[in-house]
């Protein structure tokens, strides 16, 4: 996937299962790398910024929207739940590229729909935080949170 198209193939999926008389899923949570700890998402900003980093048609996002004319943030309702139980990894910053892309822009075109959508950063194999403790800690609490918003205990609006 590239970066531009990322957040578009996602909601061409969705749209995909809907045509097929399937029921649309409760949520969308994205994982992107990060050079720090985990970190649940719970705001995606309209902005870009990212020197020396250009897309895949060359070009550099420097201090330029996400979506111009669109809200300034946008809220990362299902990593929001999660994050109340777990307010210790809560990061109201999801990055100034790829991640906060993909985050805000998924966000934005999934509330109409009631999708609420989530974003979690995970550490990099390569980054200094990175342990195999620290991956299946992560795993472990990460999947828990899931499973307690799939029966009902974390309450999730769409946005």
């Amino acid at each position: 996937m590239r970066f531009l198209s990322a957040p578009q193939q996602v909601i061409e999926r969705l749209s995909l299962v809907s045509s097929r008389g399937r029921p649309a899923p409760r949520g969308v949570l994205c994982l992107g790398e990060a050079r720090h700890g985990p970190r649940l998402e719970t705001l995606a900003h309209n902005r870009e910024h990212c020197p020396g980093h250009p897309d895949e048609r060359g070009l550099e996002r420097l201090n330029a929207p996400v979506l111009p004319g669109g809200p300034e943030q946008v809220r990362l309702p299902l990593t929001g739940a999660l994050a109340a139980a777990s307010p210790e990894r809560a990061s109201t910053d999801c990055g100034a590229y790829v991640c906060n892309h993909t985050a805000y822009l998924l966000a934005h075109e999934l509330a109409p729909r009631k999708i609420p959508v989530g974003f979690v950063h995970v550490p990099s194999l390569g980054s200094p935080d990175w342990t195999q403790e620290m991956e299946t800690e992560t795993a472990s609490w990460l999947a828990d949170g899931l499973a307690r918003w799939a029966r009902g205990e974390l309450k999730v609006s769409a946005g």
